[in-house]
Parts: C-alpha cells; sequence; structure tokens
C-alpha cells in the first residue's frame, strides 16, 4: 500500500510538474506576441534619437545600397587606390587619382607594409552631394595600440572619382 502511495505522488509530483512547465511556456509565448510592431520601432527610435533623417529624394536609403552601385564601386577603388599609394609614398601614383584643383603633398610616407588593418569608414551623412563624399581609412599600424586615419574628399569629375583632399591623422 506505501507502495502504490509514492507511485501515485511521484506521478503526480510528474505531472503538475510539466503542467507547470507548460503554463510557464505559454505565459511567455503570450507576452511575446504582445510585443508589437510599433513597440519596437519605438525603442529603435529611442536608440536613434539626434541622428538626421535622410531626405526622401535621396537615390540612396542606405550605405550598401551606394557601395553596390557601380558608382559606389568606382568610388572606393578610388579612395582605396588613392589612400594606399600615399602610405606607400607614390606619390607619382596618387598623382593619377587627384582632382586637378589638389596638388600632391609634399610629404612622402612608407606605412603601407606594417599596416596591420584598413578599414574605409564613411556615411550617406557625409555624402554631400551625388558627385561629392568625405571619408577616411581607419588604420592600424603593426606594434602600435592606437588607430590613425588618412583623412580624403573625393569628387566625381566626369565620371571618375577623384581626391580633392587628403591627409594623415594620427
Amino acid at each position: 500500500m506505501l507502495q502504490k502511495k509514492n507511485i501515485y505522488f511521484v506521478l503526480l509530483s510528474a505531472f503538475l510538474l510539466a503542467l507547470c512547465v507548460s503554463c510557464s511556456k505559454e505565459s511567455t509565448k503570450e507576452s511575446n506576441e504582445n510585443v508589437n510592431e510599433d513597440s519596437l520601432k519605438h525603442s529603435f527610435a529611442a536608440e536613434t534619437v539626434g541622428e538626421a533623417e535622410e531626405p526622401t529624394n535621396a537615390i540612396y536609403k542606405t550605405e550598401a545600397d551606394f557601395l553596390n552601385h557601380p558608382d559606389g564601386v568606382k568610388f572606393q577603388k578610388a579612395a582605396y587606390r588613392g589612400a594606399k599609394a600615399y602610405l606607400n609614398g607614390d606619390l607619382d601614383e596618387l598623382a593619377g587619382y587627384l582632382s586637378d584643383s589638389c596638388s600632391v603633398p609634399e610629404e612622402k610616407f612608407d606605412l603601407f607594409k606594417d599596416i596591420d588593418y584598413m578599414i574605409l569608414k564613411w556615411s550617406l551623412h557625409d555624402m554631400e552631394s551625388q558627385d561629392s563624399i568625405g571619408a577616411s581609412y581607419e588604420f592600424l599600424l603593426k606594434g602600435e595600440d592606437s588607430v590613425s586615419y588618412v583623412t580624403l574628399h573625393l569628387l566625381k569629375v566626369d565620371d571618375d572619382w577623384k581626391i580633392d583632399s587628403i591627409g594623415l591623422e594620427k
């Protein structure tokens, strides 16, 4: 008789435990279903307060839209090749990427071979118009603990992107 009570007790306990787990999952599911799109939008909006809104007539809605567009690919090539020539100290190569109003810098660097990584930094906010973009390359030299920047301003001249200004910042 005692053994039957123990079995019933174990079965009853297992049933109640399963019921509690099931109720807990339903409660979580219901609370997750109550999160609607509006509350997500408000949450996201709170995180981006202070950022300027993009013009509604902009051709490119995101940075990826521009960077994946043929014009954006040309921009990236000109920025990278110009920055690389600048950091290599190859002023003759750099001259081919400069606009007519930009003179070849006097300083000569030999840094490119010592770069650990180099990342293009820009946003749609840096796109002053369809043919004028400010950007920079963040890079870290091997053995250093702080980054440096090649700052660029590019103009679209005819169908090509040309560097209108270039400089090095620590």
